[in-house]
């Protein structure tokens, strides 16, 4: 996975290790597809931002949704649910059972997860505004 420098445009990429997860082979669909086209740094930044974060593909903001169906639109079934609410709800299922410690610990961190995603819906697609906050917040 290709990691860009802040300030940089599509010049400076450092690689990390395999992406992995539920939603890797959409980012790395979109990674790989998107900079032919010459899609705008930060316009790509925010739809990963907004895909990384869990939000599915309806609470997207419109620009993502576009870039979405104009690059990777069989990808559009991995996007249909949204992190947060599923991960609650499977723990709301195991409350009563002998993972609730784990459940207790997961609602911890989509609580997080719920922060960040109401930023990237709130700023839509405004990098600009966007970034003070994520540095703000020590995500």
């Amino acid at each position: 996975m290709g990691v860009h420098v802040a300030g940089t445009q599509h010049g400076h990429t450092y690689y990390l290790g395999p992406l992995e997860g539920t939603r890797a082979s959409v980012l790395i669909a979109l990674r790989s597809r998107a900079p032919a086209a010459q899609v705008e740094f930060w316009q790509l930044q925010h739809a990963i931002w907004q895909i990384e974060g869990g939000l599915s593909y309806n609470e997207m903001s419109a620009d993502t949704q576009e870039l979405i169906n104009r690059f990777i639109p069989e990808y559009k079934t991995k996007l249909r649910d949204n992190f947060v609410k599923s991960t609650q709800k499977i723990c709301a299922q195991l409350s009563g059972t002998i993972l609730r410690p784990f459940c207790n610990d997961m609602n911890v961190l989509t609580a997080r997860y719920q922060q960040i995603q109401q930023a990237l819906q709130s700023y839509a697609n405004n990098y600009n505004a966007l970034m003070p906050w994520l540095n703000r917040s020590s995500i």
